[in-house]
């Protein structure tokens, strides 16, 4: 009737939990499995829920709160089960790591649909029909004991890296399929067609974020090793590319023609804004790459990593390294240039701010000679001009990432729980701010388009949220 939820815990027996979620109380709870636990569905038609997970299959009562373990007999064997669905009353399919589909009568296997798929990801089951989605990029229609498979369907796209299903839900005719790589499908289940609705990143964390110099367009990278062009009008992606590695940062070159991105294995590659071609690459280092950026001139490229090192290359000479700034304790996080092109400032994980003279890399000893200049851009959480933009009694790991809007005006940040904030600029100490949900986990990345129309924010929850600006 909705009035209840079961959810799995994170400790070591990966613990159930029934609540009343209205009120918050919590009726019933027991150790679930010293293993994983990846799936939990209550059945619609009774009161029992099964969960799923690494060699692990079991079917609760709810009054007691109660399991018993699937019995397999001789039909199959305990393997890891990664999804469920409920066809009927006391009837359970579960779809399993060698694409098998078992179909329970109670908690005992009656029928085994077996290798339907390489893994079967996804299930899902009305009354007259059992969907069922798999790594291969299938998805196949079966009759409700699984005797017949009625249709099948392989999922593709000229834009998709991949067509691995992983989760699938059925309004009416029309079944929405997810993939692995961040895909969303509709089928309209009675033509058997499909149309791409969205695309995004497949996994992990989002890391890198730029936006175009001159057109509305942004590029980010992350976890799920692709490089992700996007266009703001449309809100949709126009290119991807497989970069084989993961991806930390990325900046647009100032003419927007190359776009630079800073790898997890301390490489640096720089792409054709175009086709997303290959032009160059570099490897001086092998931490993670977490800031670059062009200078102003378009002359010099600027590399921050892990290992506390700035490198700057010099484009017109086939991306050769022309110095290295080292003064460093901890690693670079943020850059940025000078407007004439000969200064560089950085920040690093220890919350120092450095000045270095470029391209030699020589480190500018007094601060004080650095106060008069006018910065390109201003992405550094610390300075002068962003002291507010750290919360009272903050002790500097809250503010992951600030950029300053082309007016000079407005600074927004991202921060570790989620929030996207604006203040005015310069932002000092104890300014207000607004703040603004849209993620559900931390903002790694803001920047403000070239014209100020829009600003566009990453996370760790693998979302791209863009922001209209209204000030």
């Amino acid at each position: 009737d909705g009035t209840l939820i079961c959810a799995v815990g994170a400790d070591s027996y990966h613990s159930l939990a029934v609540y009343r979620w209205q009120t918050g109380t919590m009726l019933a709870s027991a150790r679930g499995s010293p293993e994983k636990i990846v799936c939990v569905a209550w059945s619609p038609y009774q009161d029992y829920v099964v969960t799923c997970g690494i060699k692990h299959c079991m079917f609760w009562s709810t009054e007691p709160f109660r399991a018993r373990k699937a019995l397999f007999s001789r039909r199959g064997k305990i393997q890891t089960m990664l999804c469920c669905c409920f066809p009927g009353p006391d009837t359970t399919i579960v779809g399993t790591q060698d694409g098998s589909l078992y179909l329970f009568k109670g908690y005992q296997l009656a029928t085994n649909m077996r290798k339907c798929h390489q893994v079967t990801h996804a299930v899902h089951a009305t009354r007259d029909v059992v969907i069922s989605g798999g790594k291969e990029g299938k998805v196949k229609f079966w009759t409700i004991d699984l005797m017949q498979c009625l249709k099948e369907v392989e999922i593709n796209h000229p834009q998709a890296l991949s067509s691995c299903v992983k989760a699938m839900h059925l309004m009416g005719s029309m079944l929405l399929v997810g993939t692995r790589t961040g895909e969303i499908y509709e089928m309209d289940t009675t033509s058997y067609s499909y149309t791409l609705l969205l695309q995004g990143h497949g996994y992990g964390t989002v890391w890198g974020l730029a936006t175009h110099p001159g057109e509305h367009q942004m590029c980010s990278v992350g976890d799920d090793c692709t490089v992700r062009i996007w266009d703001v009008a449309s809100r949709r992606m126009v290119m991807v590319r497989d970069l084989g590695a993961k991806g930390r940062s990325c900046a647009y070159h100032p003419d927007g023609s190359q776009i630079a991105i800073g790898l997890a294995g301390g490489g640096v590659v720089i792409l054709s804004a175009d086709s997303l071609d290959t032009m160059h690459t570099k490897k001086d280092r092998e931490e993670p790459i977490h800031e670059l950026k062009f200078s102003p001139n378009g002359q010099y490229l600027a590399v921050g990593s892990h290992d506390n090192y700035i490198d700057v290359y010099d484009i017109g000479k086939q991306y050769g390294r022309m110095g290295v700034a080292k003064g460093h304790a901890s690693f670079i996080r943020h850059l940025d240039w000078s407007q004439d092109s000969t200064v560089l400032q950085s920040n690093s994980g220890d919350f120092e701010l450095l000045f270095w003279e470029m391209p030699s890399g020589k480190q500018i000893k007094f601060p004080a000679d650095t106060r008069n200049i006018d910065w390109a851009t201003w992405t550094c959480t610390v300075g002068w001009p962003v002291q507010g933009v750290l919360p009272k009694y903050s002790m500097g790991t809250d503010v992951l990432t600030c950029d300053r809007s082309h007016t000079r005006t407005v600074i927004a940040s991202g921060d570790e729980f989620g929030m996207v904030n604006l203040y005015q600029y310069p932002a000092h100490k104890g300014a207000a701010g607004r703040t603004f949900g849209g993620h559900s986990s931390k903002v790694t990345g803001v920047r403000f388009m070239f014209d100020d129309t829009y600003l566009i924010s990453v996370g760790a929850d693998m979302t791209v949220c863009q922001w209209r600006v209204v000030l």
